[in-house]
């Protein structure tokens, strides 16, 4: 936190040790979007390795999606709490400070089925607004979309830090299949035209930001006038892509950019903005970028670039993946 007067502080991190701690570096150890720590501790004959851990672990219990969903007040040790459904654990994460988890206690496809848009997960997309782990069970039995088939989504599917309005904060997703994401914004100027399956701000105030994708398939989604058919990354911070395909996603253009329609949109795949002021970088390793396109039949021949990916920060890194 903040802190401040009556600020409220919350364990992250459990330490338990026979001596006093002589270094610490802060490094991502499990799952958790939050950095674990690896201490070194006199008289410890190894460096002890403390993982973060949610502040609550919301278990989804259904596969249906809907309004009226709710969450059971959190409780045990650690605690938890039980949701009727994937969008009452995205707005309960939401309302609670810190890092929280999801996890699914069903296996299936969630559609998304909430038409209308706004940037608090009441309707439309999952807008994600703090701190979040969402942890699915394969990417086989954890498919989250936006409808039953590509193109008929009612929105993009997810929203990280929508807008970049709030201070950076850790994202990661894993075990999911995300697709079918349909984003059909046509006004540039709102922004929210940007990803179809998703899109991630590392923040407008900070970019400190972070986002790791590891063994996820993000699939068939796509914009209507954006960039980033798959996913549009923007303001820097620190992204990692690991064990994951990225294929069949597509950017269309309905109409004229910011600029006019002079440079179309990019990225049919992954879209990475210029990070302005914010260091960035995206890590890819041990991933498939394939068959995605930023030229749709039937609407105005842009100049559009980028099929797989198409970044305007330099510091993108690609191992071991195919593109």
């Amino acid at each position: 936190p903040d802190g401040g007067a009556g600020a409220q502080f919350r364990a992250t991190h459990r330490l338990s040790s026979g001596g006093p701690i002589m270094a610490a570096v802060a490094t991502r150890l499990n799952v958790m979007g939050s950095l674990g720590i690896v201490a070194l501790v006199r008289d410890e004959a190894a460096p002890v390795a403390v993982s973060a851990v949610p502040g609550v672990t919301f278990h989804v219990t259904t596969l249906g999606d809907s309004q009226t969903g709710a969450c059971s007040a959190a409780s045990g040790s650690p605690l938890s709490s039980n949701c009727t459904t994937l969008r009452a654990a995205v707005i309960a994460a939401n309302s609670n400070p810190g890092q929280d988890a999801i996890v699914f206690d069903v296996n299936g496809a969630i559609t998304l089925s909430v038409p209308g848009q706004d940037d608090t997960a009441q309707a439309g997309d999952l807008d994600v607004t703090d701190a979040l782990t969402i942890i699915g069970n394969g990417t086989a039995s954890t498919i989250i979309q936006a409808g039953p088939s590509a193109g008929s989504g009612i929105d993009k599917v997810f929203s990280f830090n929508p807008m970049g309005l709030q201070p950076g904060f850790a994202v990661s997703i894993s075990g999911l299949t995300i697709q079918f994401g349909t984003n059909t914004v046509t006004d540039p100027s709102t922004g929210g035209n940007e990803g179809g399956a998703f899109d991630f701000d590392a923040s407008s105030v900070d970019g400190a930001g972070s986002l790791s994708v590891s063994t996820c398939n993000i699939l068939q989604s796509s914009t209507l006038n954006g960039d980033g058919g798959g996913l549009a990354l923007f303001d820097g911070g620190t992204v990692t892509i690991t064990s994951s395909a990225i294929s069949g996603n597509r950017v269309g253009m309905n109409g004229p950019d910011v600029f006019g329609g002079a440079y179309g949109f990019d990225g049919g795949g992954i879209f990475v903005n210029n990070p302005g002021v914010f260091p960035g970088s995206v890590t890819i390793t041990g991933s498939v970028i394939s068959n995605n396109s930023v030229v749709t039949p039937g609407q105005i021949p842009p100049l559009q670039l980028g099929g797989g990916i198409y970044s305007l920060m330099p510091g993108v890194s690609i191992h071991g993946s195919t593109v």
